[in-house]
């Protein structure tokens, strides 16, 4: 039977492993736990109990195989990168918006969607005045409205007698303006 070795050997002997291992300057975490007469998964826990980077912690469990998200580990990561710390207080990298980018895909959407509602209005009012001419000539007052528009039409440009005992005649609108206006020129 295996003793315990968490209660045979003292916390100074435990930092002195889990130092070594860290620095790595002995080798391989298994050479290390051979040498001191421990498990490479002791090491391990060990150093999850104490103020290590978790780089070191992480990479010292890996050699070990065992997980590092299986242990227990309460660590205060102390990491030299900046941007790994940031990451960690945000729960994510944080972002470098390239905004020369965003305001032209912004621009060039904004338009696109416009020039889409532009032509949907086209199309809509296209087919509603194509529907309403059809309709028109499918009815037989559309014939009757364009026969009466074209007889007036004629009837105000040609001159003809409206009441011959009167004297009342029917004269061009265009001459009736000329007329006029020679007139006026000459008084």
């Amino acid at each position: 039977m295996e003793k315990d070795m968490s209660e045979t050997h003292s916390e100074e002997f435990k930092a002195k492993v889990v130092l070594e291992a860290a620095s790595g300057e002995q080798g391989s975490l298994s050479k290390i736990a051979g040498e001191y007469e421990v498990t490479p998964a002791q090491i391990v826990e060990w150093a999850a109990g104490m103020d290590l980077p978790s780089e070191d912690l992480y990479t010292m469990a890996r050699e070990a195989g065992v997980d590092p998200d299986d242990l227990a580990m309460d660590v205060e990561l102390t990491s030299g990168s900046k941007r790994f710390l940031d990451s960690i207080s945000y729960g994510v990298t944080p972002d470098v918006i390239n905004m020369k980018k965003l305001g032209f895909w912004t621009t060039f959407g904004a338009g696109f969607v416009l020039l889409i509602v532009l032509a949907l209005m086209g199309i809509y009012q296209f087919t509603t005045a194509q529907t309403i001419q059809q309709v028109l000539e499918s009815s037989g007052s559309h014939y009757e409205v364009t026969q009466l528009k074209a007889r007036e039409q004629q009837r105000l440009n040609s001159f003809g007698v409206v009441d011959a005992d009167q004297e009342i005649y029917r004269v061009p609108i265009d001459q009736v303006i000329e007329q006029m206006a020679r007139d006026a020129e000459e008084q």
